[in-house]
């Protein structure tokens, strides 16, 4: 099974930048592959700026999956789509905090868009 597991772009929507990433998604990421599953993490608070500049040049826009919300508006979100359709996985995990709930459910909607 393919499991993607993400992050909020909390840090980012600051207008900051983390320099390392979530353990505990890493220790989960490792458990699962233990297990035989293939896993990818994709924490945009880790990531250069240049890879969401890469992403957009794919293509990968939000308005062309039917999310022309104003808070989907930040660079990093197209970033999301390039991840999500890149990996194309079975299964999407979600770590966040309490405060990072708006974020999480607009991580969830954008990936029910795309993999309905």
């Amino acid at each position: 099974m393919k499991i993607l597991l993400c992050m909020p772009p909390t840090a980012i929507l600051l207008g900051k930048q983390w320099h390392t990433f979530h353990l505990g998604l890493g220790y989960l990421a490792g458990a699962l592959k233990s297990e035989g599953h293939e896993v990818a993490i994709f924490d945009p608070n880790v990531l250069p700026k240049e890879f969401f500049t890469a992403s957009q040049r794919h293509g990968d826009q939000i308005s062309e999956i039917g999310l022309n919300d104003e808070d989907y508006s930040h660079y990093v979100w197209p970033g999301y789509v390039y991840a999500l359709r890149k990996f194309s996985p079975d299964v999407i995990g979600v770590s966040f905090k309490v405060i990072e709930i708006k974020l999480a459910l607009m991580i969830c909607r954008l990936s029910k868009r795309i993999f309905p």
